[in-house]
C-alpha cells in the first residue's frame, strides 16, 4: 500500500495580510496540504496571520526579512508534522526556510 499524496503548491503573495482570505481559499479549492509562499511582508512578531490560520486548520511557519517586503513562508494543515530551522551560512541577501 502506498502513501496517500500530499498536495503542494507555490504563490508569491506579495503581501500576505492583504490577501490572506484568498491565500486560504485557494488552499480550501485545491485542496492543498502545503503551500510554499515568497514575498509575505510579514514582520517580526505578527501574531494575527498565524493565529487566524490556526482556527482554519493550517499552521505557519515563516522567516521574515527584518526589514521592509521580503519573506518566506510554508503553510502546511496542522495534521502534518512540520518543523523548520533556518539554513546556516546563507548570504544576507537570501532568505530561506527549511521544512521537515
Amino acid at each position: 500500500v502506498g502513501r496517500p499524496a500530499i498536495h503542494i503548491g507555490s504563490l508569491n503573495c506579495r503581501s500576505m495580510n492583504n490577501k490572506l482570505l484568498e491565500i486560504v481559499e485557494a488552499c480550501f479549492e485545491q485542496d492543498l496540504d502545503v503551500l510554499a509562499l515568497t514575498e509575505t511582508w510579514l514582520e517580526e512578531g505578527d501574531e494575527v496571520t498565524p493565529t487566524f490560520l490556526k482556527e482554519l486548520g493550517y499552521t505557519l511557519h515563516s522567516t521574515t526579512r527584518g526589514s521592509r517586503g521580503g519573506g518566506v513562508a510554508i503553510l502546511a494543515k496542522s495534521a502534518l508534522k512540520v518543523s523548520h530551522s533556518k539554513l546556516p551560512n546563507l548570504p544576507k541577501t537570501f532568505e530561506c526556510l527549511e521544512a521537515t
